[in-house]
């Protein structure tokens, strides 16, 4: 057996809140690196991660099925800072006379 970590985003119920997902499509799953560790999705730094929007649980990895319940992830912010490439000015037509500045 090969049991690991893994993740799946949860999903947002009536209400607005993060529930576990009822049936996980395999292909959904993060599979972790081993029964202890499973690394999010690429994010970019300074990006927060609202609590249960992932949900671990343990994974077969061979038989592609959670076999534990899923435990819905704590809030985190990915370290580090965030990196853009460039800067451009979006001009409007507005009366305003504003402008936005956007990061690339």
């Amino acid at each position: 057996m090969a049991y690991k970590l893994s993740l799946v985003k949860g999903v947002k119920n009536d209400q607005g809140e993060f529930v576990a997902p009822e049936n996980v499509a395999v292909e959904e799953v993060v599979v972790g690196e081993d029964a202890k560790h499973a690394k999010t999705e690429k994010l970019d730094a300074g990006t927060a991660v609202e609590a249960g929007f992932y949900f671990a649980g343990v994974f077969d990895d061979e038989a592609k099925h959670f076999v534990t319940d899923l435990k819905p992830v704590p809030a985190f912010v990915v370290a580090g800072v965030p990196v853009f490439n460039g800067v451009s000015v979006e001009q409007t037509e507005d009366e305003d006379g504003q402008a936005t500045v956007v990061a690339e």
